[in-house]
């Protein structure tokens, strides 16, 4: 005779991360994974509040928009923040959030650092429309980046891992194909690359 146990079942099925979830700023994540990363860091988190810029087609005179989303850790330094991105990007993606190098600067050693953010979204292209990533002041606008960048990842796929307001940082599966840097030149003639990494790059406001 066979017996079964669904109480205990469903103990099991439930004791895992469902339990651990907490709620920052819209965000649903581990509180594990939080709690691991600010030890990191030695300090507690932020809430990421951004101010946009939004331009509509009538009018030169943008709209300011306000983001809450998320939370971030802030300046550090390059180097630790692509070891901390790498190692909890993909448990991260899982809950639903990505996370991403944000908001460069120039610490007191001329280094640059970086604040690290964790926001809601669904892939990193929404992000880059979450942001409203622009070359504005090139005529270059979010619409097109995010077309471009769609367009090219389906040709060889690429992970951004940097992204703000007038910037992003990409990282390519296979080296860019002189087509590709063509077509990212035309939406960022800033930009600098190397093998298989590119920043691109626009003037601020």
């Amino acid at each position: 005779m066979r017996y079964f146990y669904p109480f205990l079942v469903l103990f099991i099925n439930c004791s895992g991360s469902a339990y651990d979830q907490i709620n920052i700023n819209d965000v649903e994540i581990s509180e594990t994974t939080i709690n691991e990363i600010s030890n990191s860091f030695n300090e507690s988190y932020q809430l990421f509040i951004r101010y946009r810029r939004v331009y509509d087609s009538s009018s030169l005179i943008p709209r300011i928009d306000t983001i809450r989303n998320g939370l971030y850790f802030e300046r550090t330094s390059e180097q630790k923040a692509l070891s901390i991105h790498e190692k909890y990007k993909y448990r991260i993606r899982e809950e639903g959030n990505f996370i991403f190098l944000s908001n460069p600067s120039f610490g007191s050693d001329g280094n640059l650092i970086y604040d690290l953010a964790i926001i809601k979204a669904n892939d990193q292209f929404e992000t880059i429309k979450l942001l409203n990533t622009n070359g504005q002041r090139e005529g270059i606008s979010n619409s097109t980046i995010y077309k471009t960048l769609q367009k090219i990842h389906q040709k060889n796929t690429m992970e951004i891992y940097g992204v703000d307001q007038n910037y992003l940082k990409i990282r390519f599966s296979d080296p860019i194909s002189t087509a590709d840097l063509s077509e990212l030149g035309k939406i960022s003639p800033n930009m600098d690359y190397n093998g298989k990494e590119v920043n691109l790059i626009w003037y601020k406001y």
